[in-house]
């Protein structure tokens, strides 16, 4: 199978097969919001009567992928640019890691970006890469990794809630 730059595929038969941008997003879409490469093949077949292979999809993601890694990596930079941010993490099945991983998560609070990342842990070196050159103030739990991080850091309301009503709490009984 070869892709060419205007995004056609050719089979291993020979026979032209391209697949239109809607098509390549709506395949992208699909596997994000976690269908398997069968589900995404039978959805495809029965709704639109398009046959397409496991490679195919592969190549789809591959593809849409390397065209938008310069985009995702300007808005990293975007974020990390902003005075404060946001950080967290939550465990996050990745299937290459046989189901286990985390998912990061970076927003600034004076714009609308979201950066996510999938990681195998949620440990110190991971939040350093999330957190790259930033200097302003980190907004985020109190998970020992962020505290390990140089830099000032913020609990994040939600948190200082928790902690104060629980103390109230004690106090009160």
């Amino acid at each position: 199978m070869a892709l060419k730059p205007n995004g056609e595929v050719y089979d291993l038969r020979g026979q032209k097969v391209s697949f239109g941008n809607n098509v390549r997003l709506l395949v992208c879409h699909l596997i994000v919001q976690g269908l398997s490469y069968t589900q995404v093949i039978h959805l495809l077949e029965v709704l639109h009567g398009l046959n397409i292979s496991s490679g195919e999809i592969a190549l789809m993601i591959k593809t849409k992928h390397q065209s938008w890694l310069a985009s995702y990596q300007k808005l990293r930079a975007k974020i990390r640019a902003s005075p404060c941010l946001h950080i967290d993490e939550t465990p996050w099945a990745i299937q290459a890691l046989g189901g286990s991983g985390y998912a990061w998560v970076m927003s600034a609070p004076n714009q609308p970006d979201v950066y996510f990342e999938l990681a195998p842990s949620r440990g110190v070196k991971i939040a350093q890469k999330m957190l790259g050159s930033f200097k302003g103030v980190r907004i985020s739990d109190n998970y020992g990794a962020y505290r390990s991080v140089s830099g000032k850091q913020q609990l994040c309301s939600e948190l200082i809630y928790l902690e104060t009503s629980e103390t109230l709490d004690t106090m009160l009984i």
